[in-house]
C-alpha cells in the first residue's frame, strides 16, 4: 500500500524514516542529507521520495521501499529555503518552491 513518511528528530539530522501507514511497520531509514530535512514528498504511486535539506542546494530522489538514491539534482551552490516539493500526477516532473 501507500506509505507515509516522517522525519525523525534528535541526533539523526537529515535522516528520514518511512513507515507503512496501513501496517505501521517500518519500511526503512535513510540518511538523505547532512543538514536537517526541510521538505519531502512521495509521488502519487508511493514509489519515489523527493527530499531537500535546509541548505536547499540539492534535491534527492529515492526509490521506495528500497530507499536507494535514484538521482540527485543540484539546484545551485548558494543556500536557499525550499518550502515544498511536488510530483506531477504522472511523476514525470518534480516542482520545488523556494525563496
Amino acid at each position: 500500500g501507500d506509505s507515509g513518511a516522517g522525519v525523525s528528530g534528535g541526533d539523526d539530522v537529515g535522516v528520514i524514516s518511512v513507515v507503512d501507514a496501513y501496517t505501521l511497520k517500518p519500511v526503512g531509514t535513510v540518511l538523505a542529507h547532512r543538514a536537517p530535512v526541510q521538505a519531502l514528498c512521495l509521488n502519487p504511486s508511493g514509489q519515489l521520495l523527493a527530499t531537500a535539506s535546509t541548505k536547499g542546494t540539492v534535491v534527492r530522489l529515492f526509490a521506495v521501499p528500497s530507499l536507494e538514491m535514484v538521482f540527485s539534482f543540484r539546484r545551485g551552490t548558494s543556500s536557499c529555503r525550499i518550502f515544498a516539493l511536488l510530483f506531477s500526477r504522472d511523476s514525470g516532473h518534480l516542482c520545488a518552491s523556494s525563496a
